[in-house]
């Protein structure tokens, strides 16, 4: 059974669509206030049955990114329902397109039955429950870890502590590694795993969680990333995620990065976060990782060639390639590296992402399409919408996860459906959310440009636009400049 539910945001979705139309064309909804309130929270997840599907709508994306809306995600996951049985439609989004509310209504009913057709035929996520160890890796140990560690193992959590040089003795540990060099890491959060070389002695060692120093040490860093995979900034420093409201978060659950300038607050904020989970009594973590289709797989190996983080290799005995679970971050890069189009991520299946493109063209009628990603683009568009900032009347905005893994396929089908200029708004090289940049994807469209070129069409009707997260003007001055190229 798929469930419906809208949030009002407090009344100002009504300022964007008419609500009591909406309801008129989508007869489940069930409207609340917002999902903010106790009460409103409290009776969405009451009315939520275990194994049912789940479509939250109203509610920006980033709403989602924050404590408050995690908590709603976990709350649901919590009542029995699959990672991948929850979708969310950002109706705000809506406002790029005026104030035609009667039209806005009829895009907002479209965009909430595609996604009860997509939840319809969606795949369940493969899961682990498992309780968290209770022990913390510190890496790069140094002084600032001192109030870390001893936060730590006042709560009886062990702590073992790495570095390539010396561990400060005041440093509060139960095992030490000085001298040693990490040489692999894979594992999930609650059950990491990272291989040491200490002066030629390999040892291996597991924990729930790990906390790295952020340094000025280039060649330290460096040695980090290409182990993490974790970015770089110019400055050779390690670069957190800086979702939402944690700005120590990497790509992997529960392993953070101290920042370079520390202080109390930090310190406070990462220990309360790492005991709090180390001391629940169980973790569900859902493994969003590539369906290969094992029919038509060739075992090219190119998908083991692609992978950074070692999680594809080719089974021989049954022709295929398989995906190693604790290693595979779903960054999605195989998907679209695959020739034969052989994979896909269970959690962003291409085929509904074909069926927005096509259906989104049909009921506004702008011919251009701004594919923004959640790591940079999607929120500094978001951020603009906020601040009253009009973007170019040409553009439909379609959020996708990573700019750089956008495969030219959707390009074809968003001009065979009948769009005429694209653009794709995503991170910087050094500030890709996967680590992988946007290079393969400037070299992908470079060869899309030659084709477009050959078919009579002007290349340039084609961009890429990289800015950091919130690079406000970068990104309205980038749109203007396109928009205004379409209209000449």
């Amino acid at each position: 059974m798929i469930k419906v539910f809208l949030s009002k945001e407090e009344g100002e979705l009504s300022s964007i669509l008419d609500i009591t139309q909406l309801q008129k064309y989508i007869k489940e909804i069930v409207v609340l206030h917002s999902f903010s309130r106790k009460e409103n929270f409290k009776q969405l997840i009451d009315s939520i049955s275990e194994n049912e599907k789940i479509v939250l709508a109203g509610a920006k994306w980033s709403f989602y990114q924050s404590k408050e809306g995690k908590m709603i995600l976990d709350a649901i996951v919590n009542k029995g329902i699959n990672y991948n049985f929850i979708l969310l439609v950002d109706l705000f989004i809506l406002s790029i397109y005026g104030n035609n509310k009667e039209k806005n209504t009829k895009i907002a009913a479209l965009l909430i039955s595609l996604a009860i057709e997509e939840l319809k035929k969606r795949e369940s996520i493969e899961y682990e429950d498992l309780k968290p160890l209770e022990t913390v890796i510190l890496i790069g140990a140094d002084q600032f870890f001192t109030k870390l560690s001893k936060n730590l193992m006042d709560k009886r959590i062990n702590v073992i502590a790495i570095n390539k040089g010396e561990i400060p003795a005041e440093i509060y540990t139960t095992t030490q590694y000085p001298f040693s060099k990490i040489i692999d890491f894979y594992g999930i959060e609650g059950n990491y795993f990272l291989e040491l070389d200490s002066n030629g002695i390999k040892t291996t060692i597991k924990a729930s969680s790990i906390v790295i120093g952020t340094t000025d040490n280039p060649v330290f860093s460096e040695e980090l990333h290409h182990i993490f995979h974790i970015p770089l900034s110019m400055e050779k420093t390690l670069i957190p995620l800086d979702y939402g409201e944690n700005k120590y978060q990497t790509i992997y659950p529960m392993i953070f990065l101290l920042p370079l300038e520390k202080n109390e607050e930090d310190i406070q904020k990462i220990s309360e976060e790492i005991i709090n989970f180390v001391k629940n009594k169980s973790h569900r973590h859902f493994f969003d990782i590539p369906k290969v289709n094992k029919e038509i797989c060739g075992i090219c190996g190119v998908c083991v060639k692609t992978c950074m983080y070692k999680a594809s290799k080719i089974d021989f005995e049954k022709k295929t390639a398989v995906v190693n679970k604790y290693r595979c971050v779903g960054c999605g890069n195989c998907v679209t590296a695959c020739p034969i189009g052989a994979r896909e991520l269970l959690s962003y299946p291409n085929h509904f992402l074909y069926e927005k493109i096509k259906n989104i063209v049909n009921i506004n009628g702008r011919k251009c399409i701004v594919f923004a990603c959640e790591g940079s683009g999607y929120p500094t568009i978001e951020e603009m919408i906020h601040l009253g900032i009009t973007l170019p009347k040409d553009f439909n905005i379609i959020r996708i996860r990573c700019g750089a893994k956008l495969d030219c396929q959707f390009i074809s089908e968003a001009m065979n459906a009948g769009f005429k200029a694209i653009a794709v708004v995503c991170c910087k090289e050094d500030k890709c959310l996967y680590s992988v940049g946007s290079l393969d994807l400037s070299r992908r469209f470079n060869l899309y440009r030659a084709v477009m070129r050959a078919k009579g069409i002007d290349p340039n009707l084609l961009r890429i636009i990289t800015l950091d997260r919130g690079d406000i003007d970068t990104c309205i001055n980038a749109l203007k400049n396109f928009s205004n190229y379409i209209d000449n």
